[in-house]
C-alpha cells in the first residue's frame, strides 16, 4: 500500500494499491478492492438546519454541475467500446477524464457546507477510499494509451455504479434537504451498464451505507432549527441572510406587531397573507404583480431589492434573499 495524492489535489491523502510511480503512459490500470464506508465519522455532527439564499444557490449550482459532469463520464462509458481507435477514442476518453477531475471542484464546495452531515460523511469516506482515484487514473490511461486499454471501461463501471454514483446521489439528497422548500434532489447520470450491474449485485457489503442502495440507510430528516426569523432576516448557518427553507418546504417571514402579518417566499411564488383580506401577491420571474382591493398600485422587483410605491401610504418594501422585509408606518391605512 502506498500513500499518494490525487492528481487534482482536491481529495485528501489516500492509501491504496497503485503503480509506484504511477505513469498513465505505461500503467495497465488502477484496481481495487475498495471498501465502501458504513459509518459516519464521529465528527459528523450534522449539516446546517437552514442556509441563507446565497448558500442555497451555491449548493444547488455545485450539485447541478457535479451531476452534469457525471453525464459526460457516463457518455464515454456508453460509447467508448464502439468508438473508433486512434484520436476519436483518446479524445472521448480525455473529455471524460477532465470531467471526472472537475467533479472534485463541486464536491469541495459541498464539503465545506454540508460535510458534517452523517450521510455525506459516509459518502465522502467512500469517495476517498481510492475508488474515485481509480476512475481518474483509468480514464487518463485510456486518454493516452488509447483503445488498447478499453477493458478499463468495465473496470470503471464495476465500482462507479456501486460506490461512486450512489455517493454522489447522497450528497445531492442532503443538498435538497438542506435547501428545503420542496427542492428536488438531483441524481448522478448512470451509464447504461449500471442497471445490469446493480441488478446482479444485491450484497450490501458492496455498497456504501447511503440511501437507495442494498442495505443502505434512508436519509434522515432535516435537523431542527431553533433560529426564528425576524424582520431583518436571520441566516440558518454560515452567513447572515434570510431562511432558505426547511424540510417542510416553508420559509420564514417578517412579523409586525401592529397587523400580525406573515409573509412567505417559496419557489417562485410569493404569497402575502394580511389582516386586511382579499389580497394576494404573486412573484413570477422578475415581475411582481400585486392585485389588491384598492387598486392603482404598482410594485417593482429589481435585482434583490423590492420597492413598492403606493398611492395611499408612501410604503417601501424590500425583498432580500429569501426574507421579505416590510418597513411600514405603525398606522396602516387600507
Amino acid at each position: 500500500m502506498k500513500t499518494i495524492f490525487l492528481a487534482s489535489a482536491l481529495l485528501p491523502i489516500l492509501a491504496f494499491a497503485r503503480d509506484n510511480p504511477f505513469d498513465p503512459k505505461t500503467s495497465k490500470g488502477t484496481f481495487g478492492p475498495f471498501t465502501p464506508a458504513k459509518k459516519a465519522l464521529k465528527s459528523a455532527t450534522g449539516a446546517p438546519a437552514t442556509v441563507d439564499d446565497d448558500t442555497a444557490q451555491a449548493l444547488q449550482t455545485a450539485c447541478d454541475n457535479w451531476t452534469a459532469d457525471t453525464g459526460k463520464v457516463s457518455n464515454f462509458q456508453n460509447i467508448g467500446s464502439s468508438t473508433a481507435s486512434g484520436s476519436q477514442f483518446t479524445n472521448a476518453a480525455n473529455i471524460a477524464y477532465k470531467a471526472e477531475v472537475d467533479e472534485l471542484t463541486h464536491k469541495a464546495i459541498l464539503d465545506k457546507i454540508i460535510g458534517k452531515d452523517p450521510t455525506v460523511s459516509i459518502a465522502n469516506q467512500t469517495l476517498t477510499n481510492g475508488v474515485f482515484q481509480s476512475v481518474v487514473d483509468n480514464l487518463q490511461i485510456m486518454s493516452i494509451q488509447g483503445k488498447s486499454r478499453v477493458n478499463l471501461i468495465d473496470t470503471i463501471n464495476s465500482v462507479r455504479c456501486t460506490q461512486i454514483l450512489p455517493s454522489i446521489d447522497a450528497y445531492c439528497a442532503v443538498v435538497a434537504r438542506t435547501i428545503g422548500g420542496g427542492t428536488q434532489a438531483k441524481t448522478a447520470v448512470r451509464p447504461s451498464a449500471c442497471a445490469a450491474i446493480v441488478a446482479a449485485d444485491t450484497d450490501p457489503a458492496d455498497y456504501p451505507n447511503v440511501p437507495n442502495v442494498p442495505g443502505g440507510t434512508a436519509l434522515a430528516s432535516a435537523p431542527s432549527s431553533s433560529a426564528s426569523a425576524s424582520a431583518g432576516g436571520n441566516g440558518g448557518s454560515s452567513s447572515n441572510g434570510g431562511n432558505a427553507g426547511s424540510s417542510t418546504g416553508t420559509t420564514g417571514g417578517g412579523h409586525h406587531s401592529h397587523n400580525n402579518r406573515k409573509r412567505y417566499f417559496a419557489g417562485t411564488e410569493y404569497i402575502a397573507r394580511e389582516k386586511t383580506p382579499n389580497r394576494k401577491r404573486y412573484f413570477a420571474g422578475t415581475e411582481y404583480i400585486a392585485k389588491e382591493k384598492n387598486t392603482n398600485r404598482k410594485r417593482y422587483f429589481a435585482g434583490t431589492e423590492y420597492i413598492a410605491k403606493e398611492k395611499n401610504s408612501n410604503r417601501k418594501r424590500y425583498f432580500k434573499g429569501s426574507d421579505y422585509i416590510a418597513n411600514e408606518p405603525s398606522e396602516v391605512s387600507h
